[in-house]
C-alpha cells in the first residue's frame, strides 16, 4: 500500500508539472493572440465606391425612316452611326436591271489593272516614281472592285476620284506615251458609258434634315419615339426585351416599300427601365443621375423625366440622354447601371469600423503606428455593404492618411495597446 501511495504521489507531481508547464506556455501566446499579436493589417487605399442599380433598358429615339422607292439592291452611302448634313444620299436602290451590270463593271475595272500591269513591265520609263504610282493605282482598283462587289456606292465614287487623280500625275510624268495609250484610253471610257447606265438605274434616297444615320431597323422606329414613353407598361417593356437587338447586318436586296434607312436628328434621345417599386422609388422625377452602359461602354448624365405610377409592383422610369447617340444609333436594348451615388476617398471595410454613429456619419479606427495601437475618429464620406469612404477625424492629432496601416478586426484591441 505504501508503495502504491508513493506511485501516486509521483503521478500527481508530474500531472502537476506538465499542466504547469502548459500553462507557462500557452496562456501568454493566448493572452497575444487576443490582446495585440496575431492581427492582421492592411493599408488605407484610395478608391471609389458606388451604389447603383444595374438593370436593361429600352432606347426611345425619335427617327425618320426612309422607304426604298423601287425593288432592287440597297446600296448605303455612309457608315453606321454617321453624321450626315441637309440634303445628303444617304442610301439609293439599283434596279435589277442595274445590278446586271455592276458585275461588268468589275471586269472592266480588272482589266484596266493588267493593262496597266503590263504597260509598266514593258515601258522603257522604270523610274521609282512611276513604279509607286502604278502600284497605288492597282491597289486603289482592288478597293474599287470590293467595293462594287459590296454594293458600297459611296467607296467607288471616293476610290474612283483617287485614281483618276493618280492616272493624271502619271500621265505627266510619262507624257505622250500615256496619252497615246488608246486601249486603257477605250476601257475608261466604257468603264464610264456602264457607270452612266448605272446611274440611270439608281434610285437615290435624300434627307432634308440633318443628322444621325443608321441602316439597322427593327420596326419599331415609330412606335418606340420619344413621345410613347407614357404609354409603357411593364408587359409591352417585357416583350420588347425579349426580342433583343436587331441584327448588325443590311439587307442588300429590298422591296419597294421596304425601310432601308432611318435619320435620327433630335440628338437628345431616353432610356426607358421597368423597375420593381422597392427600387424605384428611390429616384424622383426631375432628378439628374449618372447612368452608366455596359456593352458597349460608356457614361453620362441622365434627367428622370418620367415615373409612371405603380402597375402590379413595377414603375416605368425614362431618362433623357445627350451623349453617345451616334454609338448607339443601331441598339433598341442595353443593360445599364443607374448610379445613385458615387464617392472618392480614403476606402477601407466597413467591418474595420466601429462605434458607428450614422446620425452624424462618424466612426472609429484602429491604426498600427510603431507598434502600438492608436484608435482615431473619422468621418464617414459615403458607404456601401462593404466598404466606405473616410475622411480625416476631427480633433488635433486624428490625422488618418493614405496608405496608414490599419488593422482589419479590431475587435479586443485596445487604444496605445502594443502589437507585436
Amino acid at each position: 500500500m505504501k508503495h502504491l501511495a508513493t506511485n501516486k504521489r509521483k503521478g500527481f507531481r508530474t500531472g502537476t508539472l506538465l499542466i504547469t508547464v502548459f500553462l507557462a506556455l500557452y496562456i501568454p501566446s493566448g493572452y497575444f493572440w487576443l490582446f495585440g499579436g496575431n492581427v492582421t493589417m492592411d493599408y488605407i487605399r484610395h478608391g471609389t465606391i458606388e451604389d447603383y442599380i444595374n438593370t436593361n433598358a429600352l432606347i426611345l429615339r425619335d427617327s425618320v425612316v426612309f422607304e426604298a422607292p423601287i425593288s432592287g439592291i440597297s446600296l448605303i452611302s455612309y457608315d453606321e452611326g454617321d453624321k450626315v448634313p441637309a440634303d445628303s444620299t444617304i442610301a439609293s436602290v439599283l434596279s435589277s436591271s442595274g445590278a446586271s451590270l455592276i458585275d461588268e463593271l468589275a471586269q472592266k475595272e480588272e482589266q484596266v489593272i493588267r493593262a496597266l500591269s503590263e504597260k509598266v513591265s514593258t515601258s522603257g520609263t522604270f523610274s521609282r516614281e512611276i513604279s509607286k504610282l502604278e502600284s497605288e493605282i492597282g491597289e486603289k482598283l482592288k478597293l474599287v472592285i470590293e467595293a462594287t462587289r459590296n454594293n458600297t456606292f459611296s467607296e467607288i465614287i471616293k476610290y474612283e476620284t483617287e485614281i483618276n487623280a493618280l492616272v493624271q500625275e502619271k500621265a505627266g510624268k510619262l507624257g505622250d506615251e500615256a496619252a497615246a495609250d488608246t486601249y486603257i484610253s477605250s476601257l475608261k471610257t466604257e468603264i464610264n458609258t456602264l457607270k452612266n447606265k448605272i446611274d440611270s438605274n439608281r434610285k437615290n434616297i435624300v434627307s432634308e434634315n440633318p443628322g444621325i444615320v443608321s441602316y439597322i431597323l427593327d420596326d419599331y422606329e415609330e412606335k418606340l419615339s420619344k413621345g410613347y414613353i407614357r404609354e409603357l407598361t411593364p408587359e409591352y417593356f417585357g416583350s420588347v426585351l425579349s426580342e433583343g437587338n436587331p441584327q448588325a447586318y443590311i439587307e442588300n436586296d429590298v422591296e419597294e416599300g421596304a425601310a432601308v434607312a432611318k435619320i435620327t436628328g433630335d440628338l437628345s434621345y431616353c432610356i426607358a427601365v421597368c423597375l420593381d417599386i422597392k427600387d424605384a422609388y428611390r429616384f424622383e422625377e426631375g432628378s439628374k443621375i449618372r447612368i452608366r452602359f455596359n456593352d458597349p461602354e460608356y457614361e453620362c448624365n441622365g434627367d428622370l423625366i418620367y415615373k409612371s405610377s405603380d402597375m402590379d409592383g413595377y414603375q416605368i422610369l425614362a431618362f433623357e440622354l445627350n451623349k453617345y447617340l451616334s454609338e448607339t444609333v443601331s441598339l433598341r436594348t442595353v443593360n445599364v447601371d443607374l448610379i445613385l451615388s458615387s464617392y472618392s476617398g480614403k476606402m477601407i471595410p466597413v467591418k474595420s469600423l466601429f462605434e458607428i454613429d450614422k446620425i452624424n456619419k462618424t466612426a472609429k479606427i484602429t491604426l498600427f503606428k510603431v507598434n502600438f495601437a492608436s484608435i482615431r475618429e473619422v468621418s464617414i464620406i459615403g458607404s456601401n455593404k462593404y466598404y466606405a469612404i473616410i475622411d480625416d477625424g476631427t480633433g488635433k492629432g486624428n490625422n488618418v492618411e493614405l496608405y496608414d496601416a490599419y488593422i482589419i478586426d479590431p475587435k479586443n484591441i485596445v487604444d496605445g495597446q502594443e502589437i507585436r
